[in-house]
């Protein structure tokens, strides 16, 4: 229960103080009006008064009491805080800031010793930050970039050794260059790329033309090794499943056998015809970079492809004399390729068939080589050649 007499105490305080007051203002008043003869008030009396009474005033005052019964919210509302900071000169605050030696009496191991390094990296969002960064798609960018250009570099290689070999036979055959096409005329007119991608390459450019026999051969034996690989895997698979599903052992040892055999060339004629049907390549052909399409430079439809893997094993099987127009033929048309009424042209996707360099410059030295009107390099393998 509160003692009332510690109240009347307070309160007789605080009327002591405000009492206080008024005397001090009653002395002031004399201090600021002069006489009738002009005269201030003494100064070194008002300072005698003041002396002798705000000490004992100010002593007797409760302030923890006084505080208490301030009301604080009510005063801090009725300050403008916007007038307030409108009237604060930031950069003259901030020019008057010593940031050096601020940062000098900062002990910079006495702030890291007590980081808790674990908790704060427990705290980060790394796949967050991974997310926002599109580091997925820059780490997927570059590989594609430097994947691309490996492939690349050994697609140029080969478009070269097509060439060489072209211009051999030209040679040898003493043709005139009108004899050997370079690609469709529908696809020799189009502009192969864009213009920033024409920008980009540095050789001369053999998208739409027929491949030569160096890339049909590495395209073929790439191939055949995807056959092997991919009819092993899809076998061992079968043999596991009937074996665990049938309980029957199936005999791998024995691959004389004529169901391996008629097994082995099934595969091989479904992987040819699906995915020619499909995209109009094969693996090899996709690394290689070369494309099947119909003489009138449609998408190769599933009929073609059927007919195209059907008489392959016949222009291999007779000697390999069906391969031979691949070289010397008008078109590099083998007898597959007459049959199906396809042609193969170079295709590297959304980046320009060039050849390298060094063999643009020499066969424009050879004059086997010139620029068109709209600037883009064109071959005319064997016009130096005519006799």
């Amino acid at each position: 229960m509160p003692d009332p007499r510690g109240d009347a105490s307070e309160e007789g305080l605080i009327g002591l103080a405000l009492a206080a007051s008024a005397l001090v203002s009653s002395l002031a008043a004399p201090v600021l009006r002069r006489g009738d003869d002009g005269a201030a008030f003494p100064q070194h009396m008002f300072n005698r008064v003041v002396e002798q009474v705000v000490p004992t005033v100010v002593d007797s005052v409760d302030i923890d009491a006084l505080l208490e019964r301030m009301d604080v919210n009510g005063l801090l509302d009725r300050i403008d805080i916007d007038r307030l900071l409108a009237r604060v000169d930031v950069q003259a605050l901030i020019d008057r800031v010593d940031v050096g030696g601020l940062i000098e009496r900062v002990d910079l191991d006495a702030v890291l010793a007590q980081v808790d390094v674990n908790a704060l990296m427990e705290r980060i969002d790394v796949a967050a930050i991974a997310e926002r960064a599109q580091i997925g798609d820059l780490v997927a960018q570059s590989t594609r970039d430097v994947a691309g250009s490996t492939i690349d570099l050994v697609r140029r290689q080969l478009v070269a050794i097509d060439l060489l070999v072209l211009r051999l036979v030209q040679r040898v055959l003493k043709r005139r260059g009108a004899a050997m096409e370079a690609g469709p005329a529908e696809l020799l007119a189009a502009p192969p790329v864009t213009a920033r991608r024409t920008a980009r390459a540095k050789g001369a450019q053999v998208t739409g033309r027929f491949a030569g026999a160096a890339s049909r051969l590495t395209e073929f034996s790439i191939d055949c090794l995807a056959i092997v690989l991919s009819f092993s895997i899809a076998a061992n698979i079968f043999v596991f499943v009937v074996r665990l599903i049938l309980g029957v052992d199936v005999d791998t040892s024995n691959t004389d056998n004529k169901w391996w055999l008629l097994s082995y060339l099934t595969w091989a004629l479904l992987y040819f015809w699906f995915s020619t049907a499909l995209t109009g390549r094969t693996i090899g052909k996709w690394l290689v970079g070369v494309r099947i399409i119909e003489v009138d430079t449609t998408p190769l439809r599933t009929g073609p492809a059927l007919v195209r893997v059907l008489v392959l094993p016949i222009s291999i099987g007779v000697f390999g004399l069906g391969l031979v127009g691949i070289v010397i033929g008008k078109e590099r048309r083998a007898w597959h390729d007459r049959a199906a009424g396809t042609v193969v042209v170079y295709d590297w996707g959304d980046r320009p068939a060039e050849m390298p360099a060094p063999l643009t410059r020499w066969l424009s030295r050879q004059g086997t080589m010139e620029l068109s009107a709209d600037g883009t390099k064109v071959e005319h393998v064997g016009a130096a050649d005519q006799p």
